[in-house]
């Protein structure tokens, strides 16, 4: 009788241990929506965002549930000193200096080469469809941090209803160039494959808070930006040369060392629509709705994660 009630006892000690572990990811998409909603208090006159107690609180939970180590704090607490600074200009550092730092440790962190982060597994090895290889869910803490602390440092929200229809009236070819993406993908590379099940919805879940956030937080707010800054700032021809700068890096940072040509054409294709939907319409929100976008269509209505090549 002993032994029962401490076994079941356990099993509900694990699965509190299990939730406790999503906890860190929780508090990171809150922050996400309090930077949105421009929510904070005063201490002093000073007006403090809200957004960076519940970030302080994800790091914490995270330390808390081993998905990060004392050394991830630092390198964690690095990158929100450089973005500071960068943020901030400061006279002791310069500003390229700042600006090198934070993309070094952003490719560090987002592709997690750093030690000290562990993972939160959703499931692994599923076979979506009739897709050539399985695939797995996995969140990063290290990844997940880097778009949430970027988005609620450099994103400028739209909140009226002028303002959004604004952004919409300038992008307004985004949907044509949503359907070009996927008529070429499905002619040189991706075959149908319709599917829906839970599986998808949790990666769908995935996908928008800790892909499209956090990719098109570092492209757009940090590195489209600056780009445009370097060649003169907003006018017609440094937001294009913007796009097309940051639809190559894009293509490089997913091709890694798996040179396809096919792969290659989709990719930067895919980076240039995210481009242009943030050089027109300058809405982070509508960047990461076409990235968004493109990847739950590529997911429910095509093969996963893509032919064989």
């Amino acid at each position: 009788m002993g032994a029962d009630y401490r076994g079941h006892a356990e099993s509900i000690l694990n699965r509190i241990m299990m939730n406790m572990g999503l906890l860190p990811y929780c508090l990171l998409v809150l922050s996400m929506f309090l930077a949105w909603w421009n929510t904070g208090f005063k201490v002093k006159n000073v007006k403090v965002p809200l957004w960076c107690c519940t970030l302080i609180l994800a790091v914490c939970s995270a330390l808390f549930v081993g998905a990060i180590s004392l050394l991830a704090v630092l390198w964690l607490a690095l990158f929100s000193v450089l973005l500071y600074f960068y943020k901030f200009s400061h006279r002791y550092l310069p500003d390229l200096l700042v600006f090198a730092g934070l993309l070094g440790l952003s490719f560090l962190l987002a592709s997690h080469y750093l030690p000290g982060f562990e993972y939160y597994s959703v499931f692994d090895e599923y076979w979506f469809g009739q897709s050539v290889f399985s695939t797995t869910l996995h969140i990063h803490f290290d990844r997940g941090f880097l778009g949430t602390l970027i988005f609620c440092a450099l994103a400028e929200p739209i909140k009226s209803k002028k303002a959004w229809m604004t952004a919409l009236k300038r992008a307004s070819w985004a949907p044509l160039m949503l359907m070009l993406l996927f008529f070429i993908a499905d002619y040189i590379w991706l075959g149908p494959d319709l599917k829906w099940n839970s599986k998808v919805f949790y990666y769908l879940i995935v996908s928008l808070f800790f892909v499209a956030v956090a990719e098109e937080a570092f492209f757009r707010l940090l590195l489209q930006r600056q780009i445009e800054t370097w060649f003169g700032g907003r006018d017609t021809e440094s937001v294009y040369v913007a796009i097309v700068a940051t639809a190559l890096l894009f293509t490089l940072w997913h091709l890694g060392d798996r040179i396809v040509v096919e792969m290659t054409i989709v990719f930067f294709l895919a980076g240039l629509f995210y481009a242009y939907v943030y050089g027109r319409s300058r809405s982070i929100e509508l960047a990461i709705l076409a990235h968004f976008s493109v990847n739950a269509i590529h997911l429910i209505f095509y093969t996963y994660p893509g032919l064989e090549m």
